[in-house]
């Protein structure tokens, strides 16, 4: 029978609890917890940094069980976040109600959960799993090699047989469990197959497949023994467009522990799979080249629990949706996202762009346009996730579940990979992008510049290709079984060509193309692209550039890349607009503060198209989005009507820059906390504490005016004092701050500096209350990166967990008032 808690705010002191000693003592900055948000779960999680060791604490035994160990060991900087996006794989096969995916020995944990179909046919249906089968196994490895490249640049890890003789793909996105040997008991997805091998990890494959990386803590050796099962799912009702073998699916709320690891450089990224607890390389997409020099933190991922408006559309376009029962002044629900929940159109997610009183505008266009039939809801975007550094610059990050990469800019307006010639499938999700198609008489073989994916084997796969000069070689095609690999197909033309294929078009450092595009002539002009110069490393370089020209299917850049973009590469389009930049003078055009250097000097860049009040910027920070010094950043010292004065080095007319809110560089201690489930302002503000000895009034991010807004009460602790009494919500240390949001109105915090109490703000009223204390001193100055209070929800009551930092392995709890 759940409890229910009679204590009463004002009445009740709070209850402590002595737990079970921790697993490692709390020293330095090696320690950090994070629950489910709202402590919904009965879990929290508990990473050391300095020992790479992850454990899980249990509320209802109040035990703890390690956890496989991530890739990597941190520098005692480490940040976790979580996201509600689950279990993610591929479809092997499809009944009327079910699928065959791949089998892992916890599966049973999906049943009840709900399955959403992601990506290729069936996409945006959901379903709800009735039950999973015993894994089936379908064949047998002994290895005889093995090839691991986890944590290279190389990123692949190879099994291989060279007794076997399969098919190529025959077991695509099926599952490897190595029984006997070397590397017992560990699990794995097959990404694809060569007739000897099984490939399990490729980053070649990153924004193609999720879970391409995963990482193998014990590598198998040769004689080895491993088996290749599959599961098949059972769900509540019938498909309604069958998935095939290039669908996708993802286990909805699942969740995932993202860790952030303050080593190599930029920084380590790695997810941590809650249902099957696997550890997925991430490649690390982005501007920052370097450490973070003190502190970090990283909020969002997560929806509230109910919707801030659920209604029915009244008309839609491409790009474009309305609801005339319910209009709403502009920004209202920018940076929020929309799902159609039933009607035409059923399943769709889009982020909403802009809002205003007549429609919403969103990011991509829909798949099936919505109508009047389709209800919809707005919700805080669960696809985003926020984060800051500390000491060295003010910018606030943006990390893109769906596409996997980080940037600086609030959504995407499209994505693809480079090519100049493709093939595509009205059963593929993703273009093919193609480096060569050779003939023998009118026999083609197409050569594709990574693993295609395609399961011949299966299904009979009719292909488009398009991209060579010679028009016999472009056309609609059945692909044929063999020859066949992981990276060939070859098909049946028409005639016979007179020479091996060539393609139409060339890349260069200045212009590449997506020969499966049709633009709009310079629709992109003065947006920004991000291009990655590789798709085969875990950590490929990035160039930030502004888009100077487009045509149906190139883009043309402003400055030459460092390299000339190839087959595959990853390339994204982004708004020109940047978060958090400053609006202190207004939104006209010759006040914005973000825009194209027009000449540049030494520590010195000129917009012409500005109109600034003289010294108006002065002390803010100047970042480089794209171009020429793309990600450097500066206090700006003088400015006039339209040149800055910043210490960022020397400019150039490739050069795309940003003045960044009223925010100071953030320092050791440093606190955000997204506030998705609140009473009111439902996911409309993160909230904000820079850390540091500097004083500071409250300041907090709205995200749908991307704009930082200061107000007058202290948020969490000004960290004035030089010294902390315990007796005010101030800090005096440089570090040791964490926070806490509950889920709901509560942000509870610990201003560091050796204090002893926790407070919380009331989101409701904007007031610093107490909310309990150690029960014993506690040393947590210089406790950076990491976070040492939790929630969790134990038969309906809520628990502040926390842990007793400095040389101890005491932790305790108590129940919060309401």
């Amino acid at each position: 029978m759940a409890l229910t808690s009679n204590v009463k705010a004002g009445l009740d002191l709070p209850v402590y609890e002595f737990l079970r000693p921790n697993l490692f003592t709390n020293t330095g900055n090696s320690a950090g917890l994070m629950s489910i948000p709202g402590g919904k779960d009965r879990f929290m999680y508990w990473y050391r940094a300095d020992a790479g060791s992850m454990q899980r604490y249990d509320a209802y035994s109040d035990s703890f069980v390690r956890m496989a160990y991530p890739p990597q060991a941190s520098n005692n900087l480490s940040s976790m976040f979580y996201t509600t996006k689950g279990y993610c794989g591929s479809v092997i096969t499809s009944s009327v109600s079910g699928l065959s995916i791949a089998a892992y020995d916890g599966s049973q944990f999906f049943v009840g959960k709900r399955i959403r179909i992601t990506k290729g046919p069936g996409k945006n249906q959901e379903r709800t799993i009735l039950s999973v089968s015993a894994p089936v196994t379908v064949d047998r490895m002994v290895l005889t090699a093995v090839t691991n490249n986890q944590g290279t640049n190389a990123g692949t890890v190879i099994f291989t047989d060279t007794l076997k003789s399969m098919s190529a793909n025959q077991y695509e996105n099926f599952e490897c469990k190595v029984v006997f040997g070397t590397g017992y008991g560990q699990v794995r997805r097959i990404l694809y197959n060569t007739n000897n091998a099984i490939t399990i990890a490729d980053p070649g494959l990153a924004g193609v497949v999720y879970n391409h990386s995963p990482h193998v803590p014990t590598s198998p050796a040769a004689n080895s023994i491993v088996l290749i099962q599959s599961s098949n799912i059972i769900v509540d009702s019938p498909w309604t467009i069958l998935p095939t073998s290039d669908s996708q699916f993802e286990i909805l709320d699942t969740g995932k522990v993202s860790l952030i690891h303050n080593v190599n450089s930029p920084f380590s990224f790695f997810e941590y799979d809650l249902a099957t607890q696997m550890v997925d390389y991430k490649t690390i997409y982005g501007l920052r080249t370097s450490q973070f020099a003190t502190d970090y933190a990283f909020t969002g991922g997560y929806t509230s629990e109910t919707p801030s408006i659920s209604a029915n559309v009244t008309s839609a376009s491409s790009l474009f949706f309305a609801d005339s029962a319910n209009p709403f002044d502009l920004y209202t629900y920018d940076n929020y996202q929309v799902k159609i929940l039933s009607g035409t159109g059923t399943g769709q997610i889009r982020h909403i762009v802009s809002t205003a009183l007549s429609g919403y505008t969103i990011d991509l266009p829909w798949d099936v346009v919505p109508d009047q039939t389709s209800a919809y809801s707005i919700n805080n975007n669960t696809r985003i996730v926020y984060g800051m550094g500390g000491t060295t610059d003010s910018r606030l990050y943006n990390y893109h579940v769906e596409y996997d990469f980080w940037s600086h800019h609030p959504y995407v307006q499209d994505y693809g990979h480079v090519n100049t010639a493709y093939a595509t499938s009205t059963a593929f999700e993703f273009p093919i992008p193609l480096v060569s198609i050779s003939r023998t008489g009118n026999q083609a073989v197409a050569v594709a510049s990574r693993a295609h994916l395609i399961n011949s084997n299966l299904q009979s796969v009719t292909l488009n290709i398009s991209g060579s000069t010679d028009p016999l070689y472009n056309g609609t095609f059945a692909v044929s079984a063999s020859p066949f690999s992981a990276t060939t197909f070859q098909y049946i033309m028409g005639g016979t060509p007179a020479a091996n294929a060539t393609f139409g078009y060339t890349n260069s450092t200045t212009r590449f193309f997506d020969a499966t595009k049709a633009w709009t002539v310079n629709q992109w002009v003065s947006s920004i692209c991000y291009v990655f110069n590789t798709q085969t490393n875990q950590a490929p370089t990035l160039n930030a550039r502004i888009i100077q020209a487009n045509d149906r299917n190139s883009i043309t850049v402003r400055g030459a890349l460092g390299f000339t973009p190839s087959a595959g590469c990853r390339y994204f389009i982004l708004p020109l607009m940047p978060m958090g930049y400053d609006q202190l003078e207004g939104l006209s055009a010759t006040k914005l503060t973000y825009g194209v250097c027009s000449t540049g000097g030494l520590n010195s860049l000129t917009d012409n198209t500005k109109n600034w009040a003289t010294n108006v910027h002065v002390n803010k920070r100047c970042l480089i989005i794209a171009g020429t010094l793309a990600g450097t950043e500066a206090t700006i010292t003088a400015n006039t009507n339209n040149t800055l004065t910043t210490a960022i080095g020397t400019p150039d007319t490739t050069s795309v820059y940003v003045i960044l809110g009223a925010l100071p560089v953030a320092a050791a201690g440093i606190l955000l906390d997204y506030a998705s489930n609140t009473t009111t302002n439902k996911g409309k503000y993160l909230y904000f504490n820079r850390g540091g000895a500097v004083a500071m009034y409250g300041q907090r991010y709205n995200v749908s005016t991307m704009a930082w807004e200061t107000f007058g009460y202290n948020l969490f602790a000004s960290n004035a004092p030089a010294q902390n009494t315990s007796e005010y919500p101030y800090g005096g240390s440089n570090g040791g701050q964490c926070s806490l949001y509950d889920y709901k109105d509560r942000i509870y915090f610990n201003p560091g500096g050796n204090s002893r109490l926790i407070y919380y703000l009331d989101l409701t009223n904007m007031q610093i209350y107490n909310g309990g204390f150690y029960p014993y001193t506690s040393s947590n100055s210089g406790y950076t990166g990491t976070r040492h209070i939790a929630m969790l929800n134990v038969d309906g009551l809520k628990f502040l967990y926390y842990h007793r930092c400095g040389s101890t392995f005491d932790m305790y709890r108590h129940m919060v008032t309401f």
